[in-house]
């Protein structure tokens, strides 16, 4: 090292120099070249891919709301149908996100996990598919309350099943009661005042059970009047009360009891459909 020049010795030094400078600023350019592509698949491909499967999973959670939504008994016509739109654009929303997952470019085991989901959510569509279909036959029945109407029309039959045998006890004991004798105040009478339906069955049988509901009231009213009149004796009252009773009231709520099973028939068939709905939509889908 003594026998080279001075002027060497700098040249070579600031040679060296150069070369680790060169270097630093290669691994630099080169880092800074990778951290560029990551950056570029990260905002090309990864978040894409998050973020559409977050829309997916914020969609879905529309359907849980729109089917326990759709579960109220009480909700308007105009309300439901609102549901259905909103059903309608979650399925558009998640359908074009899921369109972008499947054009990004995907790892094997993301490869194998996306084609499980989409394999479940096909599925899951199937359900929710039978779950709306359902909902709207029950719709159609235009019975949105099945159970309360099932309870209604049970509670009208004990009614007069039990105005029947109060008048039976009036005939033979003497034991009096009051009301049974106006088809309008019953219990029945007031429901039906105020009912209203777009179901055939229910309105066939609501039109046709009018005139016997009536006829039933009728003779209760009648035999009444006739065993508190006192210018008879016990035994004719009684043998003429009798007549009125089988022939005049007991034919009518035999007539009227059969359009209550009619129509408790078709509310029975709605409730089962609630029940349906009720299972795809908690347990099924």
């Amino acid at each position: 090292m003594k026998n080279i020049k001075l002027s060497v010795k700098l040249i070579g030094g600031f040679m060296i120099v150069a070369l680790i400078t060169l270097a630093i600023g290669f691994v630099g350019w080169n880092g800074a070249s990778t951290l560029r592509a990551d950056l570029d698949r990260l905002s090309a491909v990864e978040m894409p891919k998050i973020n559409n499967l977050r829309i997916i999973d914020r969609q879905a959670t529309v359907f849980r709301t729109v089917q326990r939504t759709l579960l109220n008994t009480n909700l308007k016509l105009e309300d439901r149908k609102r549901q259905y739109d909103n059903v309608a654009k979650a399925r558009e929303e998640y359908g074009k996100a899921i369109t972008v997952v499947d054009s990004l470019p995907l790892s094997p085991e993301e490869e194998r996990l996306w084609q499980e989901f989409k394999t479940e959510l096909a599925a899951w569509k199937e359900k929710n598919n039978e779950f709306f279909q359902t909902v709207q036959e029950l719709e159609k029945t235009d019975i949105l309350n099945p159970v309360e109407l099932v309870r209604n029309l049970e509670k009208f039959r004990g009614d007069h099943y039990n105005l029947l045998s109060k008048t039976i006890n009036l005939i033979h004991s003497g034991e009096n009661f009051t009301g049974g004798d106006d088809a309008a105040q019953c219990n029945f009478g007031k429901w039906i005042a105020q009912f209203k339906t777009t179901n055939p069955v229910l309105n066939t049988s609501l039109s046709e059970i009018v005139a016997p509901h009536e006829k039933f009231h009728h003779a209760v009213e009648k035999i009444k009047k006739l065993v508190n009149t006192h210018n008879i004796s016990l035994a004719e009252n009684t043998v003429v009360v009798s007549d009125i009773y089988e022939k005049e009231m007991v034919p009518a709520q035999e007539e009227f009891m059969k359009y209550f099973a009619a129509m408790q028939e078709e509310a029975s068939k709605a409730e089962a459909l609630y029940s349906k709905i009720y299972d795809l939509a908690m347990i099924a889908a």
